[in-house]
């Protein structure tokens, strides 16, 4: 009776009923489509993933790897391909702002890379950039990029500067929504340049791509694969990467170690050169301003001498003169007064001029010309008297002065000191606590210490160059104390000796 009355009911309202019926059909595959589309696009982008050998793993490390440590991943079981690549990331000038750029090499047979545009680069100076749902293409084809640092030398990592982008490529890398954070002062890229072999120069790897043996058949978004991933990584650290992550570091620090040890004996040949050559200069120095001092003592004797000439010569010329006017007057006087001729009367003026010169001699060698050069002498004697004085002030000073340096450099020397047995203890402390931990299995922590001893280690070593320094300069310091000194003892006997003879006389 039910069905009856449904079907009646349908024949009576049959227009709504079809139209239901159609908008319940749309419903049904639109819900359909949305369902079966994630699972579609999940599907494309594993074969995407497994057509450009898209990695597994990526390693990073701070001191870099070497060939050592590629040929012990590509021997390990658990790997099946390995590219150890380079990058680095600068800057590129784009009108007014600055764009951070990721350059990265492309031969890569891990993550290859698809030529969209243009072809691709043969030579260093040529790029392609990256054109991706994430990364929008920021260069053209044909643009020309300026790569440059704020900080460092751009010249460590890149054998050229500027590059000419000759094609666009997409990477697998690079298809998240969300981009990486760059090396440079914690910035997020902008986007990335692809360029060839041999236009990046580090000694050595970045970073380190690598697909897994028994990954290609699982789908790259399920659980399954992750844990295939997470447990193969576990093994490959347990089997290689556990015993090499510290051969590298082990080298980089035994070599920074040996470069802080020759740095030191340099140091040390170089100031011991630099403190003789300023102990002759000093010595050259004080002997010339000896010889200065003589030699100004010499020139203010001889031009006392000349000025002491000249005026003796003026005052014999003036004898001279009146002496010939008196002649002349006498010749006149003795005609008028005794009426001789001057031949009749040359020997009584001879007597009379001889007389006149002993006068003479006697008033030129009188004690006044005496006098001046004595009060001459003792002024000589008193200029040098408080040169001296003024000079063993200055000295005193000084070493008043490096004294003070030298009692500050002491209490840092103390102070590094005391830092340096503090951090000892620290080290032989998390020695003894990574063997508890590593009986623990707490590796993260064993790992975190290790770091803490290695920063230590160079803080301690640091700290030996600075007390090093600073003794060379302290022992730089007491030599110039004691030579000051010495010369402010020789002044004293020269400041005595002049006192003396003017006491004397």
């Amino acid at each position: 009776m039910f069905h009856k009355d449904t079907f009646r009911l349908i024949q009576k309202t049959r227009k709504r009923f079809i139209t239901i019926v159609l908008i319940v059909l749309i419903g049904v595959a639109f819900m359909v489509g949305l369902m079966s589309s994630a699972p579609t696009m999940r599907y494309s982008v594993d074969a995407y993933f497994d057509q450009t050998n898209f990695m597994d793993l990526q390693l990073f490390s701070s001191y870099g790897f070497d060939d050592r440590d590629i040929k012990r991943l590509k021997k390990a079981p658990q790997v099946d391909d390995v590219y150890p690549t380079r990058f680095v990331d600068v800057y590129v000038k784009q009108g007014d702002s600055s764009i951070v750029t990721r350059i990265q090499e492309t031969d890569s047979t891990v993550n290859k890379i698809q030529l969209v545009e243009g072809r691709m680069p043969s030579k260093p100076g040529e790029a392609l950039a990256l054109g991706s749902s994430s990364f929008a293409s920021v260069f053209d084809v044909g643009s020309s990029l300026h790569a440059y640092l704020e900080e460092g030398e751009i010249s460590d990592s890149l054998s050229v500067t500027d590059f000419e982008i000759v094609g666009v490529a997409r990477s697998p890398q690079y298809m998240a929504s969300s981009r990486e954070t760059s090396t440079l002062d914690n910035l997020t890229l902008d986007t990335v340049i692809f360029v060839p072999r041999g236009t990046l120069v580090s000694d050595y790897y970045t970073s380190v791509y690598i697909t897994l043996n028994g990954s290609k058949p699982y789908m790259a978004f399920n659980d399954d694969y992750k844990d295939f991933v997470e447990e193969t990584a576990d093994d490959l650290y347990d089997d290689v990467i556990k015993e090499q992550q510290t051969v590298r570091r082990d080298e980089v620090m035994a070599e920074v170690t040996q470069q802080i040890a020759d740095g030191e004996k340099e140091m040390a040949e170089e100031l011991a050169k630099a403190q003789k050559e300023i102990d002759d200069g000093r010595k050259k120095l004080e002997d010339a301003y000896i010889q200065i001092l003589v030699g100004e003592a010499q020139i203010e004797a001889n031009l006392t001498q000349l000025a002491t000439g000249e005026k003796e010569l003026a005052t014999a010329q003036q004898l001279i003169a009146d002496g010939r006017a008196q002649l002349e007057a006498g010749k006149r006087q003795i005609k008028r007064q005794t009426g001789m001729e001057y031949g009749e009367a040359v020997n009584m003026v001879k007597t009379l001029y001889s007389v006149y010169n002993l006068v003479n001699n006697i008033v030129q060698q009188g004690g006044f010309q005496q006098g001046s050069t004595i009060d001459q002498t003792i002024a000589e004697k008193q200029r040098i008297i408080d040169t001296l004085t003024q000079e063993n002030l200055t000295l005193t000073g000084e070493n008043i002065t490096i004294n003070a340096e030298n009692s500050a450099l002491k209490l840092e020397n103390a102070n590094l000191e005391t830092e340096n047995s503090t951090l000892t203890a620290e080290n032989d402390s998390l020695v003894q606590q990574n063997i508890q931990l590593e009986s623990e299995g707490k590796l993260d922590e064993v790992a975190a210490n290790k770091l803490k001893i290695a920063a230590n280690t160079a803080t301690i070593e640091t700290n030996k160059i600075k007390v090093g320094a600073n003794n060379v300069k302290i022992a730089a310091n007491e030599t110039k104390v004691a030579a000051n000194n010495k010369k402010i003892e020789q002044n004293n006997t020269a400041i005595g000796e002049a006192a003396q003879y003017i006491a004397d006389l």
